[in-house]
């Protein structure tokens, strides 16, 4: 069982988007699907992750991440989902999740909540280096979930995102080269965001990632 001490419940955050582009996050969404959950290329292609198609992304990027927990020093993000994939516990391997969280695009979700943890750790972390200290994603299907040792892992869904996936999402919603130059332009939040335009130091947050 994890420690009190050792997570942040409901953390929320913000963080700018500078002129970032759909079309590198499309992108960069694809290459991490094509990826298996160690960070290792599949040996062939998926299909192109589709996003909207906007020239520039700027505002306010906004989001609760259910928890952060810390363990042996690496820290991850976990959301908690109770999506009915069937009766059985095999209804929740490894492939029925994956195709789930594709489907409804809970990697996007989870890539811009490692980002906001991303920055935070750089921010307040002596000696912070995401290929030591950040642990990766858990989405934990609760309706999956089992003691049973028949069906170990059964609605635990954890995937790697490396430093070089960290560091593109960081430029992306910079307004950097990875984001690209085609389409239309969106403001506000990702819930959408006040146009304030507001600059806040490395996701810094109205109260980022507070504790419980």
């Amino acid at each position: 069982m994890l420690p009190l001490n050792k997570t942040l419940r409901e953390s929320e955050f913000y963080f700018p988007m500078n002129s970032g582009n759909s079309n590198g996050l499309a992108k960069l969404l694809t290459d991490h699907r094509n990826k298996n959950a160690e960070g290792n290329p599949w040996s062939t292609y998926a299909v192109a992750a589709n996003l909207p198609s906007y020239k520039k992304l700027f505002g306010m990027m906004h989001g609760f991440i259910d928890l952060v927990f810390e363990v042996e020093g690496k820290y991850y993000v976990c959301d908690y989902k109770s999506s009915h994939l069937g009766d059985e516990f095999s209804d929740y391997n490894e492939q029925a999740l994956q195709t789930n969280m594709e489907s409804n695009y809970y990697d996007l979700q989870y890539l811009i909540y490692s980002l906001a943890l991303h920055r935070y750790l750089k921010a307040s972390l002596p000696n912070y280096k995401a290929s030591m200290h950040f642990g990766g994603a858990y989405y934990l299907y609760l309706r999956g979930m089992t003691t049973d040792p028949e069906h170990v892992g059964a609605g635990v869904y954890h995937r790697q995102i490396d430093e070089s996936e960290l560091d593109a999402l960081d430029e992306i919603f910079s307004g950097g080269e990875a984001s690209g130059e085609t389409g239309r332009e969106i403001g506000g939040d990702s819930e959408l965001a006040d146009e304030t335009g507001t600059e806040k130091a490395s996701c810094e947050t109205k109260t980022l990632l507070k504790g419980a």
